[in-house]
């Protein structure tokens, strides 16, 4: 998981395209899904979506 952890972290240090964090959130979430992570992955998927609205 340490790949989807870096994509999270470098879409926050660009803050000019919150699209770019949403879609990292939203893969790292999948991930956690897969991994039977779903407090994590809910978190991720939450944070992706107020980005989005």
């Amino acid at each position: 998981m340490p790949c989807f952890d870096e994509g999270v972290t470098l879409a926050r240090r660009l803050p000019d395209d919150p699209a770019r964090l949403a879609r990292a959130l939203t893969d790292r979430s999948m991930f956690l899904v897969a991994a039977r992570s779903f407090e994590r992955a809910f978190a991720d998927l939450a944070e992706a979506v107020a980005l989005l609205q």
